[in-house]
């Protein structure tokens, strides 16, 4: 997901180290530039947690990137949540 955000938006680049994607901001704001960490954990083979955290920057610019790519998740989940128990 964060790596279609990059190629989306190119205020964004991606690193990859040690199992954790991380979003840089390509500029530098007050408080530095925006660093976003991602890491994935595998609770069972069919269930995986997704903790996202910002590293840097400015934590106004952080709420702005959550709200716009990453709050309308929350619906697939939601969705894919009710298609699983229809079932």
């Amino acid at each position: 997901m964060l790596e279609e955000i990059a190629q989306i938006d190119s205020r964004f680049k991606i690193l990859k180290k040690n199992g954790v994607v991380r979003l840089e901001g390509c500029k530098t704001g007050i408080n530095g530039q925006l660093t976003i960490d991602a890491e994935i954990f595998e609770v069972t083979s069919s269930f995986h947690v997704v903790e996202v955290k910002k590293i840097a920057g400015n934590t106004l610019e952080y709420w702005k990137f959550l709200d716009q790519y990453l709050k309308p998740l929350n619906e697939m989940v939601w969705v894919w949540q009710r298609y699983e128990q229809q079932q």
